[in-house]
């Protein structure tokens, strides 16, 4: 995986979140991204000033988010280790083409903090670091707080050993996960606020899109479980689309002929992680676009991957359905490099912006045939 990202080294900077993180832009942009966030996602945008401190370029930037995705990978190991699958599985993460967006984006390294530091909590849960741990989860990505509650139930399902940590450790998560919750949600994620691509454009506040603001919530949430573990939107508009049809349905439909066929093991432990993988998949009805699903697939795939019985075609699918991964990321990952390295120079300049990946072309595609729809029954 690092050899495949590692020529992103030297790609640009996105105008509008990467420059305003950076400190080269701190002291002329008083509304930028580093601010908004300065209190809701304090472990993430302080990153950013840390890493300059060493070397105030993009490359260090870079490297430190590949620095984090590799501690990642070493917490996914330590959570699954002892399966023989647990070398694939984790290959089949770090090659899914949503995974590519933190590495490639300097702004979402905020998905590489949430994971390593999720995963850290998950492995010392029964320890009071862990409370460390999922504090410093809490306060690196937000909306993504639900991981609090999970703690705190699986701190008093175990509290018999430690009672009195587990109570205040409990109570704890959850004041800070509900502190954390009604801010984000009343107002950066209220009605009338959504991305372009957020998969709705109707008038605020409006009976009518009350209704639709849910069931777009919804099926937010439903397109970004369906892209966690069948990413055809990375082949949007490629002659691979229909290769990649195949390949997923044969890859997922054996996996779950071998469930069926061979049972199910690690039940208590992937049980866990998928407890972890519903609290990444929640706020997915909040996010904009399919970028923000590295949590969800990171303890998705760790939780039920390794639950079928090892065997040769459980093995022969999940390599298939890598390998498919690696397509998908392989005709995104050009897109990536805006060429804009200068940041005295080019900062908000447009043409330092998201090129049209195939991913991005599919939203695009997708928000035209919805608006449509909300505009005929609007006109009803």
């Amino acid at each position: 995986m690092n050899a495949f990202v590692l020529p992103s080294l030297g790609f640009g900077f996105i105008a509008g979140d990467d420059d305003s993180l950076m400190t080269g832009s701190l002291a002329t942009r008083d509304t930028g991204v580093f601010w908004r966030f300065l209190l809701s996602r304090p472990v993430w945008v302080l990153s950013y000033p840390a890493v300059s401190l060493v070397s105030d370029s993009i490359v260090a930037q870079r490297i430190a988010s590949l620095a984090l995705w590799n501690a990642c990978l070493v917490a996914g190991w330590r959570l699954v280790r002892g399966d023989a699958r647990a070398p694939l599985v984790l290959l089949a993460i770090a090659l899914h083409p949503g995974c590519l967006f933190p590495l490639l984006w300097i702004a979402q390294r905020n998905d590489l903090l949430l994971i390593l530091f999720t995963a850290l909590m998950a492995l010392n849960a029964s320890r009071p670091r862990g409370l460390v741990y999922a504090a410093l989860s809490l306060l690196s990505k937000s909306p993504f707080v639900f991981q609090g509650a999970v703690y705190a139930a699986w701190l008093w399902v175990g509290r018999a050993s430690r009672p009195r940590f587990a109570a205040a450790a409990a109570l704890a998560m959850l004041a800070l996960a509900g502190a954390a919750l009604v801010p984000m949600y009343s107002a950066y994620y209220a009605f009338g606020q959504e991305d372009p691509i957020g998969l709705y454009q109707i008038a605020d506040r409006d009976p009518a899109s009350i209704a639709f603001v849910a069931a777009a919530r919804a099926a937010k949430l439903v397109e970004s479980a369906v892209y966690a573990f069948v990413p055809l939107p990375a082949f949007h508009g490629s002659a691979l689309l229909p290769l990649a049809v195949v390949a997923y349905a044969f890859g997922w439909g054996a996996l779950l002929v071998e469930a069926r066929r061979g049972g199910l093991a690690r039940r208590e432990h992937s049980l866990r992680l998928l407890a972890l993988a519903a609290a990444m998949a929640l706020p997915l009805a909040f996010g904009t676009g399919l970028r923000v699903v590295p949590p969800l697939v990171f303890f998705a795939y760790l939780g039920l991957l390794p639950l079928p019985r090892a065997s040769r075609l459980g093995v022969a699918a999940l390599t298939l359905i890598t390998v498919s991964h690696a397509a998908g990321s392989l005709l995104n990952y050009r897109f990536s490099d805006t060429g804009c390295h200068d940041l005295a120079r080019q900062a908000g300049s447009p043409a330092c912006g998201h090129r049209e990946a195939p991913i991005y072309r599919f939203q695009y595609d997708r928000q035209a045939i919805v608006d449509d729809w909300v505009r005929r029954w609007l006109e009803r």
